[in-house]
């Protein structure tokens, strides 16, 4: 890969030829070489030939010597030139992934802006010349850009009036904050402490220092958005925003993106994908719910949004704030090795306590429909009271899988290695659907096995005690939150919105509302299956399982003024185990001794992040081929790091990956760890060679991919 100290000086023009980053999504391309007799600089978007198509590319570097065989671009794009520390980023993410620059485009600029005719300009019917799309799209900024047509009282008073001054505890923070600051800070707020509102102090300032500035916002999930896409318009009514995130219509995200590109949007306020939007006027980078997996990339360009944060911010000199209730491991380890500093925020910003944590041991709890009478109670007052409950099971469907209890047989996938799980639609149809690779059907009428008749839904999905419970209450309205019932993000704002404001009473949610709601009515929490997240043999599952369950306890008693006192309920088998004791001190001190505790288990066993991990992972239709792949690459790995000299740097054996089959491929993966990155990255730089790759992978339908710092080992 090129870079400006490889060639001339960057900002010189290139008028004999020049490389170009083709965005070719999912296509490891290196920089080709083109030609254009006009001046080019470095940053510059063009659209070029690739084969029969035509591409949109960006100018990375001069070619050193011009070459004969060089085709020509086909136009110079009208879209706003990359600075050169946007497009550092592009290029620092492309060589931490080990992915091409055109697949690091592909990631940061939306599907339409790829579309190479919307940069040329066109003849309409007429006759007459149109401009490129991405010129008329900037004049279009209320579909992109949202702000309002009044001006500010006083000038630089940018933030709202009517917003609350923030507590006493939120303005020590922000005194700590602005000590610390330009060094990464982490905002350790337990749930309800205001976060948002030191977000907002915060950017504020910013802001009113520059009229430039550009302030960027992230989420880790698009459910997270409408909430704070709301407050930020409310604490800044005069700035303009755009948001960002997959479940824009793709002309809306587009706009959006051209609003950050070229500087029109202050606020930039986005999923993960945002991290990676070219922003002119960066002043500022805010990360909430740091801690959530959501922000890991888990495909095409395999990035966390925290890592390339962490970069973008020192690259660019400016602030980044991370917050959580619950701070991941790696950001523990971050502030004891000091390239974090931690800030705390203890206290609920409405004063309220924090709810009482209560644990059912199902071992011995009478029950009703897998629902604990106690608990049953619990709900029966709160809604009785006329306040709000939430029923919290993290399993879409009405059951894990539909079984045959004369033999035991399971319906299984036949193209993964999992069972299907029973869903029931709204009409009353069932079907079985594999979560893996989205094929379904309706569901047997007879074992195939020994065909008896009588099958029956194994276990319990969040369907199924929607339906048991609601029959509990018909009075009462209540609504489920998954992904099988929100099919849009319009239909989940709608449905955050009518919660907030008290329109529905009970509401049955999977993790999608487990963090950074505030629903103001909510008094009683009820978590079932608890203990399913223990037998997981992924090493991060009982940080996340404790991350979880302190986030959904959260949400309840925010506000007070109600005669219920704020409950949350957990249902266990093993209440004795120290994630659920740990709940039951419901102290930050004790919260920091667990994750402290988890975190010398993790240096003890050598596992991240105290220990580096990458993945090779190799799939395959043919279980013997994709087996001896894996053989030959670990071979490979071995002999190449023993020639190399690659100190530290382990080899393990083959595995199979959980589940083995996911479409009909088998998933064979080899891990490689090191107490350094270096050796990690040298190894893997030298595997991703292209032609290495084009003949392991040419006429064997063999996919072969490698992923930095994977969430998962299994």
């Amino acid at each position: 890969m090129h870079t400006a100290a490889d060639g001339p000086d960057p900002g010189a023009p290139l008028t004999a030829s020049f490389s170009l980053s083709i965005a070719v999504e999912g296509v490891p391309l290196a920089p080709l070489t083109y030609t254009s007799p006009d001046a080019l600089h470095r940053g510059d978007w063009v659209v070029v030939p690739l084969g029969r198509a035509e591409r949109l590319g960006l100018v990375v570097d001069a070619a050193a010597q011009p070459r004969s065989d060089a085709k020509p671009i086909i136009a110079a794009s009208p879209m706003a030139p990359l600075i050169e520390a946007d497009l550092a980023l592009l290029e620092f993410a492309a060589r931490y992934t080990h992915h091409s620059v055109g697949q690091a485009i592909a990631a940061a600029v939306s599907p339409v802006l790829r579309e190479p005719e919307r940069h040329r300009e066109r003849r309409t019917p007429k006759g007459r010349q149109q401009p490129a799309w991405v010129i008329a799209a900037a004049e279009a900024d209320a579909e992109a850009v949202s702000s309002t047509d009044s001006t500010p009282d006083a000038e630089g008073d940018r933030l709202s009036s009517a917003l609350p001054a923030p507590t006493a505890d939120q303005q020590r923070a922000l005194q700590e904050i602005r000590h610390h600051w330009p060094q990464p800070v982490h905002l350790w707020g337990i749930t309800g402490s205001g976060k948002t509102r030191v977000y907002q102090a915060l950017l504020a300032e910013i802001l009113a220092q520059n009229p430039q500035a550009q302030v960027l916002v992230l989420v880790p999930e698009i459910g997270l958005t409408p909430q704070l896409a709301r407050r930020l318009a409310e604490a800044f009514p005069y700035e303009p925003m755009a948001v960002l995130h997959s479940g824009l219509p793709e002309v809306a995200r587009a706009r959006a993106t051209l609003a950050a590109m070229q500087g029109r949007a202050r606020i930039v306020l986005g999923t993960r994908l945002a991290t990676l939007t070219p922003m002119p006027h960066l002043a500022a980078i805010v990360m909430d719910e740091e801690h959530d997996a959501s922000y890991k990339q888990q495909e095409g360009l395999k990035y966390h949004a925290r890592d390339l944060a962490l970069w973008r911010a020192r690259q660019r000199g400016v602030p980044l704030l991370m917050g959580s209730a619950t701070p991941s491991l790696e950001a523990w380890a971050l502030i004891d090795e000091g390239r974090l500093a931690r800030v705390d925020l203890h206290q609920r910003a409405t004063g309220q306590p924090l709810p009482e944590i209560r644990l059912i041991d199902m071992r011995s709890a009478p029950a009703q429909q897998g629902v604990a009478t106690a608990a049953l109670a619990q709900l029966d007052a709160t809604l009785a009271a006329g306040q709000q409950a939430l029923v919290f099971l993290n399993r879409r469907g009405w059951a894990p899988v539909l079984g045959c209890e004369a033999c035991g047989w399971f319906d299984g996938c036949g193209q993964c290695s999992v069972g299907r799980v029973l869903h029931r639609g709204a009409s009353g149809q069932w079907r079985c659907a594999c979560h893996h690779c989205g094929a379904e059907s309706a569901p047997p009428r007879r074992c195939p096995d020994c065909g008896a008749t009588d099958l029956q839904p194994m276990g319990r999905g969040l369907q199924q005690v929607e339906t048991d419970l609601a029959a509990r209450w018909p009075h009462i309205r209540s609504i489920r939150l998954d992904r099988d019932a929100m099919k849009s993000s319009k239909a989940l704002a709608q449905a955050l919105d009518d919660i907030r404001d008290g329109r529905v009473q009970l509401v049955f949610a999977t993790q999608m509302v487990a963090k950074g709601h505030d629903f103001p009515g909510l008094q009683t929490v009820l978590v079932l299956n608890a203990d399913t997240q223990l037998a997981n043999p992924e090493f991060r599952a009982p940080e996340q399982l404790f991350s979880l369950l302190l986030q959904v306890a959260g949400r309840a008693g925010r506000h007070g003024g109600s005669a219920i006192a704020p409950t949350v309920t957990i249902q266990t088998r093993q209440p004795e185990h120290p994630i659920f004791q740990t709940l039951l001190q419901a102290t930050p001190k004790a919260h920091e001794r667990l994750l402290r505790s988890m975190l010398d288990e993790r240096r003890m066993a050598g596992l991240p992040p105290h220990r580096h991990i990458a993945a090779v992972r190799i799939s395959h239709a043919n279980e013997a081929r994709a087996q001896q792949m894996a053989d030959d690459l670990c071979a490979i790995l071995r002999a190449t790091i023993e020639s190399r000299g690659m100190a530290g740097l382990q080899v393990l054996q083959p595995m199979r990956r959980h589940p083995e089959r996911v479409a009909g491929k088998l998933r064979l993966q080899i891990l490689l760890e090191s107490d350094r990155r270096a050796p990690l990255h040298e190894a893997l730089a030298w595997l991703g060679r292209a032609e290495l790759w084009a003949e392991w992978t040419e006429g064997r339908r063999m996919e072969i991919s490698m992923e930095v710092d994977p969430l998962t080992l299994t």
